[in-house]
């Protein structure tokens, strides 16, 4: 397509369009702004004809590393990747990806109520790798997240990653890197994405849409993930941190738990639970005197709590926090009200 018609066709506006045939095409979503060295890079292997068999895009979360891989696999799928540096959108390759059938491309994620890449995965994973390429493009598989890999699924990966299909390429996503095994590691070449600098990252939220001036205090407890920030906004995060902190307030004050389970049972338990562990994690900076204070807008309320309370007591309860959050990642739907109410009891022991 020429460039003259993608340029008004929007590219890199994230949206579908059509093309002069009716047909519904996939402009690429643009760079973040703090992607641009990564995708330097990229590029200028891929123009080497070196881009690595395994690449391993490392950092932490709400920085769009899937976005990013995204991004990559898309291009080089596409018919034209030799003439642009991202995909067309309406070539047949590119159309078969819209319609989710594009079949040099294999997504490995944890299996539904699992948590885990299981090594049937990855056994189906191989036996697809070694075919041939349907589209003349290459296959591209992505694993995210990789340190879902169990240790059996991680063995079975190595073997695959130490003698590589020809014309397959391996993209894993990883948050947190240093749980992968140290040899998938090395046969990996990493990209690392940081956190931008703030007035970066504050400057893309304020051209997004739904972003209010208060929302500025959650990209310091996002740790600067401008992506997280975007999903907090969407879950009303700051809305939830309230009813916590309320929680907190009544308990601390000798309030019955159950009273302030039907007080808290109107936000959903996983935010609950998230904002719990955010809020205590800071509470334990500040015992040991550490300055990373990330909801540092409400340490008042943060020092009023902390006042008095053992700091073994603040483990207990974040070891019973996880216990919920693995539970809900289950898949298990359990009783709201009931989860609640154990919380706010565990919760009033500690600040009792």
């Amino acid at each position: 397509m020429p460039r003259v018609l993608r340029k008004w066709l929007a590219p890199g506006s994230g949206v579908l369009l059509k093309n002069f045939w009716g047909v519904l095409t996939d402009m690429p979503a643009t760079l973040l702004p703090w992607q641009l060295e990564q995708w330097e890079t990229v590029t200028s292997q891929v123009a080497a004809n070196r881009l690595p068999h395994a690449l391993l895009l490392a950092g932490p979360s709400g920085l769009g590393k899937r976005q990013f891989a995204n991004r990559l696999i898309d291009w080089r799928l596409c018919a034209l990747h030799d003439e642009y540096e991202e995909a067309c959108g309406t070539c047949p390759n590119c159309l078969l990806r819209l319609a989710e059938t594009h079949p040099d491309r294999f997504v490995l994620m944890p299996e539904e109520g699992s948590g885990q890449i299981k090594i049937d995965q990855i056994r189906a994973m191989v036996d697809w790798a070694y075919q041939t390429a349907q589209r003349g493009e290459g296959k591209f598989v992505l694993i995210e997240p990789a340190e879902a890999l169990n240790q059996q699924a991680a063995n079975a990966l190595l073997k695959c990653l130490e003698e590589p299909p020809e014309g397959t390429h391996f993209v894993l996503i990883a948050d947190t890197p240093g749980q992968l095994l140290p040899t998938i590691r090395s046969r990996s070449s990493t990209l690392f994405f940081r956190t931008p600098q703030a007035t970066v990252a504050t400057d893309w939220l304020g051209q997004q849409p739904g972003f209010q001036p208060n929302h500025s205090v959650l990209l310091q407890i996002a740790g600067g993930a401008p992506l997280a920030v975007q999903d907090m906004i969407e879950a009303d995060y700051l809305d939830s941190r309230r009813a916590v902190l309320r929680v907190f307030s009544m308990l601390k004050n000798g309030e019955s738990p159950v009273a302030a389970a039907a007080f808290v049972s109107q936000q959903l338990p996983d935010a609950v639970i998230s904002v719990m562990v955010s809020l205590i994690l800071d509470l334990l900076r500040m015992v040991r005197g550490d300055r990373n204070i990330r909801h540092e807008d409400v340490m008042d309320q943060l020092v009023s709590l902390a006042d008095n309370v053992p700091e073994l007591r603040w483990f207990s309860l974040l070891d019973y926090l996880v216990e919920c959050r693995a539970l809900l990642a289950s898949g298990a739907n359990p009783n709201r009200q009931l989860m609640m109410e154990g919380l706010c009891i565990r919760t009033a022991e500690a600040v009792g």
